[in-house]
């Protein structure tokens, strides 16, 4: 596989990633969270989170199943428990459709894809929000927080609203580790902000 279809798989995998995680929250509750590992065989302890909220969990379950090449399978269970779901917007990996591209291929040479530097953009935004995730889950909050705040200024840029959203919640998650309940809200209410105006 060249870089740019690296670089393509890997943009529409932490896509589906991020779609499933909302598709999680919105449709199982904590404890079919729980139910949903143990039908793959996956004991919920030895997901990292299980203590936390249902977010930052369903994240990191999906997380767990990414790392693991083994996304299909958790979406085919989802669809089995699932069935009314509205599950068009939600494609298997397998059955998601690039992303249409106009590229002039010249013999001999090279020509940059102008959807290339935008995946790398994205996929560096996912990962700094990633390790700020896996900080706060090795307990250095101080770091976390620093990745997280990076990470949510990259999706401002790109008027990302889910990712915005998904900073602020991680963020209002380490106040209230740090029992700063009031910086906790703050963020809380940003993020709230955020989801209803996409509802306008």
């Amino acid at each position: 596989m060249n870089g740019a279809a690296s670089s393509s798989a890997a943009s529409a995998s932490a896509s589906l990633a991020v779609r499933l995680r909302a598709f999680l929250v919105a449709h199982f509750s904590r404890n079919e969270l729980e139910l949903l590992c143990l039908d793959l065989h996956v004991d919920p302890e030895d997901v990292p989170g299980i203590g936390t909220s249902k977010e930052y969990w369903a994240a990191q379950i999906v997380l767990y199943f990414q790392h693991r090449d083994a996304l299909p399978e958790l979406i085919r269970r989802c669809r089995a428990l699932r069935p009314n779901a509205p599950w068009d917007e939600l494609d298997e990996p397998s059955t998601t459709a690039p992303h249409p591209r106009s590229v002039t291929v010249v013999v001999g040479f090279s020509v940059p894809d102008p959807y290339r530097k935008l995946d790398i953009k994205q996929e560096e935004t996912l990962l700094v929000y990633r390790l700020g995730v896996t900080c706060a889950s090795l307990g250095d909050l101080s770091l976390a927080l620093k990745h997280l705040q990076h990470a949510f200024e990259a999706y401002r840029t790109n008027d990302d609203i889910m990712g915005q959203v998904d900073c602020l919640k991680q963020i209002g998650d380490l106040y209230m580790a740090q029992r700063n309940a009031q910086c906790a809200r703050d963020y809380y209410e940003r993020a709230l902000a955020l989801l209803r105006s996409l509802s306008r």
